[in-house]
């Protein structure tokens, strides 16, 4: 009988071990997707920075009507998207939080859509300053005539002053999600695990200038 007691004991403690190494893991898995989240909106920023900087700067200039892409560089270095696991998701699935699930991956799939959409955009930058004269050395327009150009550097201008508005036009939406998602994220991680879950709140624009600048966010040199 005491050998029986013994060995209920020793399952019990068991158990309940386990139980609370799965919590940890749970809630480990749970906040590193929350960091990645609140990643994903300070890349999101670090893009809209770029161009916003860029065009702000050739408008004080005096080029206000250029087109935006004579006023925004190539990003340099490569995109590297941030990808939601399914380690990262599956503590949220648990919870029976799939609606948040999805959100998710929205963003994390939106995030490779703007890495690869940067990475296009600098890619065909540098192509045109190949086959067109209108750059000086530090990739910023040094001529606006562009009556001889030739029609694949007019369709080249073209393809990336789109895709440059584009990106400006979408990225305020992709913040604000990315935001909303790290908040609900948040308030979810709280509510199940309490006050062991970091506070997450948008880097400043001085913080985001500062990673941009060490490659910390979101790019790797080529």
């Amino acid at each position: 009988m005491g050998a029986l007691a013994g060995g209920l004991a020793t399952f019990v403690a068991s158990y309940f071990q386990f139980r609370l190494q799965s919590r940890e893991v749970s809630r480990s898995n749970a906040v590193k997707a929350l960091l990645k989240a609140s990643l994903i909106g300070s890349d999101f920023r670090n893009v809209q920075d770029h161009f916003l900087i860029a065009i702000e700067n050739a408008d004080l200039s005096g080029r206000a009507d250029d087109a935006l892409w004579t006023k925004v560089p190539p990003v340099p270095g490569k995109s590297e998207p941030i990808v939601m696991t399914s380690d990262d998701l599956l503590t949220f699935s648990e919870l029976g939080l799939y609606s948040l699930v999805e959100r998710m991956m929205t963003v994390s799939m939106r995030h490779k859509a703007v890495c690869d959409a940067i990475d296009h955009y600098s890619a065909r930058r540098i192509h045109l300053g190949g086959i067109v004269e209108v750059f000086d050395v530090e990739g910023s327009v040094a001529s606006s005539d562009y009556r001889t150009l030739s029609s694949e550097a007019r369709t080249v201008m073209l393809e990336i002053d789109t895709l440059g508005n584009s990106m400006l036009n979408f990225l305020p939406f992709y913040i604000e999600e990315a935001d909303q998602l790290v908040s609900q994220m948040s308030a979810e991680l709280k509510k199940h695990f309490g006050s062991s879950v970091p506070r997450i709140a948008p880097l400043s624009k001085t913080e985001r200038a500062e990673m941009a600048r060490s490659n910390m966010v979101g790019r790797t040199p080529e």
